[in-house]
């Protein structure tokens, strides 16, 4: 420290008399004298005999600024590997359009001012795991998800973050994520639809020139891994892809990593609890067309329970559907059950104007009938009155062809009307 700070008085004394000198080279041969200051001091210095004092010598906040990205000095990214292990997806929500996820968030990256090889404590240990409250004393990626509602990390029962630091230079910081991410859904073909969720993440400050994010695909592993035995209600997952997509905003180009999680929809719950139910509805609407249809209360009382039936049940799949502007299938299928039960109600009142002019004929006839009947009967008394005093044999025969000629026409329109 006293040769380098004589040194420093030399160089301004230089400068006093001799003119300027450039400034920049100063100022690095100055934090190189640094550097190699610390890094000797740390892998010389005899005293650090405790992993404590290793660590608090190599994060010391003399030697080791948090707030500057590695790589920084040397104008170069940052490269971060990613892994994503999925535990659990649970709460698929399509009227709020998202679900939730249980994960653990593992990243890794080289900070060459945490190298410590060749020190003494790189053959003791090669890696060092840190308590997860060092997490505030080393510099992390500003990585974020940018579909994210809702977010928390796990403290059950601890918080659940793992920090570890290798000997020449890799940090791995893993961490328990519980997360309610956005999933925009298409449900045209809704319940025999497949639905694509995805998990965005990205930087939120630093541009690509300065932080760039990958998949850690090394040895031919998926950097996307799921848990064997994960179970959904409603849906079986398919396939999941890992994916880059680099986004450009007002403020700069950023790096961005995607998850894509393909979602097979189950369809048996709709099958025993919509389609069955709903078949059945519609068959016991055809029923009515047994019954008599001069039982009025019993063909009215069928025809609209099913019909209300049809339409409470199409509420409650409505309900648990977003107000969406297209047509769905579930749609078109409760239409349809409601257009056969409805047109069964409207069979019946066809039916029964139908019976009623019937029967209206059926009256006229009969009082048809009665009026001949009677007129009949009137002609028969008249003839034996008039056969015993007044008119002769021949006379009375002619009268007698004319009213039966008239009763016969009488008959033929009551019988055969047009």
């Amino acid at each position: 420290m006293i040769l380098r700070n004589i040194l420093f008085l030399l160089v301004l004394i230089t400068y006093l008399l001799y003119g300027p000198v450039d400034c920049q080279e100063l100022w690095a041969s100055k934090n190189n004298d640094e550097t190699m200051e610390s890094t000797n001091y740390l892998r010389h210095d005899a005293t650090i005999n405790t992993v404590e004092e290793f660590l608090d010598t190599l994060i010391n906040s003399s030697r080791y600024d948090r707030r500057i990205r590695p790589f920084f000095d040397q104008h170069k990214a940052c490269n971060v590997t990613m892994t994503i292990h999925i535990n659990t997806i649970s709460a698929i929500n399509e009227v709020n359009m998202d679900y939730n996820t249980d994960l653990i968030f593992r990243q890794s990256w080289y900070d060459p001012r945490l190298n410590y090889t060749g020190t003494d404590w790189a053959t003791k240990s090669p890696q060092i795991t840190l308590h997860y409250s060092l997490i505030d004393r080393i510099w992390v990626p500003d990585s974020f998800f940018r579909n994210a509602k809702e977010g928390k990390r796990s403290d059950i029962t601890v918080p659940n973050r793992l920090i570890r630091i290798h000997r020449d230079g890799k940090v791995l910081y893993s961490q328990r994520l519980l997360l309610k991410l956005d999933c925009q859904m298409k449900l045209q073909k809704f319940p025999l639809d497949n639905q694509t969720c995805v998990v965005n993440i990205g930087s939120y400050g630093f541009a690509t020139n300065d932080l760039a994010f990958f998949w850690d695909e090394a040895q031919n592993v998926s950097a996307i891994r799921v848990n064997e035995d994960l179970e959904m209600p409603d849906f079986v997952l398919s396939n999941h892809e890992a994916r880059y997509c680099n986004r450009t905003t007002a403020t700069g180009s950023f790096t961005c990593l995607l998850v894509v999680l393909h979602l097979k929809r189950l369809f048996g719950y709709y099958l025993v609890q919509v389609y069955i139910p709903s078949m059945l509805i519609v068959i016991l609407s055809f029923v009515s067309f047994w019954i008599d249809h001069k039982s009025v209360p019993a063909r009215i009382s069928v025809g609209l329970l099913t019909v209300l039936t049809v339409t409470t049940q199409s509420s409650g799949i409505r309900s648990q559907l977003p107000r969406v502007s297209y047509i769905k299938a579930i749609d078109v299928w409760m239409s349809a059950c409601l257009v056969f039960v409805f047109a069964g109600l409207l069979e019946y009142a066809l039916v029964n104007v139908i019976a009623r002019k019937g029967e209206l004929r059926q009256q006229v006839r009969f009082s048809k009938e009665v009026s001949l009947n009677i007129f009949v009967f009137c002609y028969i008394i008249v003839i034996s009155l008039m056969k015993s005093r007044y008119m002769n044999d021949n006379l009375l025969i002619y009268i007698h062809l004319s009213i039966s000629t008239i009763y016969c026409r009488k008959k033929i329109q009551t019988d055969h009307p047009k």
